[in-house]
């Protein structure tokens, strides 16, 4: 179950982590994250698990609250509290459908349709097919602090 996120992912993840706690700016912690990691989270089922642990992880309180953002790629509450749950869309601990999260990677109807219309080839179910673009302005400086 480890997931790869991928330059703009961990970018994401590094300037939701600023924002949430202003405090880690001198951590850096997409680059640390990055590199202590092996570039995955080992924890992570899709990039809004990483979202959902981050916030759980930086948004912790009293006793819990974090010094630094280095613990959070490590087991720990932020991954177990926030794993999605299994249900009628995702039954069990199948691999998710990497475009359509909410969806098991070998049923999802979502591909389904986009394979009999045409968009996709039957190998490409439950792949990602499609690029994340973020929207403009949003990131102004990569995960390295370099202008883009």
């Amino acid at each position: 179950m480890a997931y790869q996120p991928n330059d703009t992912e961990w970018q994401a993840l590094d300037l939701i982590a600023l924002a949430f706690r202003p405090d880690w700016k001198n951590n850096k912690p997409g680059p640390t994250w990055f590199t202590k990691t092996g570039g995955t989270l080992p924890h992570a089922e899709n990039f809004e698990h990483c979202v959902n642990a981050l916030t759980a992880y930086a948004t912790a309180q009293g006793t819990n609250r974090k010094r630094t953002p280095d613990i959070y790629p490590e087991d720990g509450r932020h991954w177990q509290d926030t794993r999605p749950l299994a249900g009628p869309e995702r039954p069990g601990k199948q691999p998710i459908c990497q475009d359509h999260t909410a969806y098991n990677a070998d049923t999802c109807p979502i591909c389904a349709d986009e394979i009999s219309e045409g968009q996709r080839t039957p190998d490409q179910r439950g792949k990602r097919i499609r690029q994340i673009v973020p929207s403009p302005g949003i990131l102004t400086t990569n995960a390295l602090g370099v202008n883009d």
